[in-house]
């Protein structure tokens, strides 16, 4: 049975090393910690179409600009990934319902992956670059 996310988590360590922009925590994941993921965040389907056949579906980036994370990923059959990744900005893409339970399954996974000791660091950072700009702040 592991073989199947052995598989995805290859695919998902090559994409992320396309990337070339220095991501780490996709190279932290072992295969139970994709099991779970897929399969108790993303229900082993495709978040889009529904689509349950583990070597037709790819975990990749929900917002391509930030590195992957399980709490910024999305569960898609490949030839909706290669879709979505064309998107410039995935939140003005989808309907503000798509976007609420994707929000609502990166914020189970950040709960679930924030026990793993090798992932405070990542989740630490991020909180610290969520201040809000000057500009956003309210007088």
């Amino acid at each position: 049975e592991l073989s199947k996310y052995k598989i995805l988590l290859k695919q998902l360590k090559r994409s992320e090393a396309e990337y070339g922009d220095g991501s780490r925590i996709a190279f932290l994941l072992q295969q139970q910690d994709l099991k779970y993921l897929v399969e108790n965040i993303w229900a082993a389907h495709s978040a889009l179409s529904a689509c349950d056949d583990l070597y037709d579906l790819a975990v990749v980036r929900w917002d391509k600009y930030f590195e992957w994370s399980p709490w910024n990923c999305i569960l898609l059959t490949k030839d909706e990934a290669t879709a979505h990744l064309k998107l410039a900005n995935a939140e003005k893409a989808y309907g503000i319902g798509f976007i609420r339970k994707m929000k609502h399954r990166h914020t189970l996974a950040k709960n679930y992956f924030s026990q793993i000791p090798e992932m405070a660091p990542f989740l630490n950072a991020e909180m610290s670059n969520k201040n809000p700009a000057k500009n956003d702040l309210i007088n």
